[in-house]
């Protein structure tokens, strides 16, 4: 299981280079396209979690533009979170290139519930595209997850460990591919499965 350490900061960094890189280069089941995938993770202290993911990929697909269309099918990247160590269940937010997402809640592919069931309102993505690149920043506020787990957040403290995985997939592009940080033992594609999680420690 791999392990990566989310650093706790006072603020979001103005400076992505310094936060350490998780990169999506196990492929398990296909492995003829494997761009370079790369997620930084931070933690701000009052305010919540901050994933950013980046792609060297050019012209990536994306056909979805409203909230939880099947944004897998086009160029896609994904981070799946179980943050609270009592509920087995675990978010997935899943975003194309120009900020489409689907993000839902539940403990296994049958059992979810779209996120804004929870929330009010969608969970947004702010998405960049560039020439030989794109990148999502995904926020999840302490307020989200008090509504998504109703869970005490004090929890989140250096040391605290949570499961999480973060992919890279185009079900439908020109060249499928379906990349990961953390290996999933399954022998067909398939993302939902969190027992394949790996391990996000938060550290000062």
């Amino acid at each position: 299981m791999k392990e990566y350490k989310v650093k706790m900061l006072d603020a979001l960094p103005a400076d992505w280079a310094n936060i350490s890189r998780a990169i999506l280069d196990e492929t398990p089941w296909i492995a003829n396209y494997v761009p370079v995938t790369y997620a930084q993770i931070v933690f701000v202290r009052g305010d919540g979690f901050y994933c950013r993911m980046t792609c060297e990929e050019s012209n990536p697909k994306a056909v979805h533009k409203n909230w939880m269309d099947p944004v897998c099918t086009d160029s896609c990247m994904e981070f799946f979170a179980a943050y609270d160590n009592t509920n087995p269940a675990y978010l997935n937010i899943e975003a194309n290139s120009i900020g489409t997402t689907l993000a839902q809640l539940g403990t296994d592919r049958y059992d979810r519930v779209p996120a804004d069931e929870f929330l009010g309102g969608p969970v947004t993505v702010q998405a960049e595209v560039g020439a030989d690149s794109w990148s999502l920043l995904m926020h999840v506020t302490l307020e989200d997850l008090k509504k998504l787990y109703k869970m005490d957040t004090s929890v989140f403290v250096p040391g605290y460990s949570f499961r999480a995985n973060l992919y890279k997939c185009g079900d439908e592009t020109a060249v499928e591919h379906y990349n990961m940080w953390n290996p999933v033992g399954t022998p067909n594609p398939d993302y939902h499965q969190s027992s394949f999680f790996g391990k996000m420690t938060l550290e000062a």
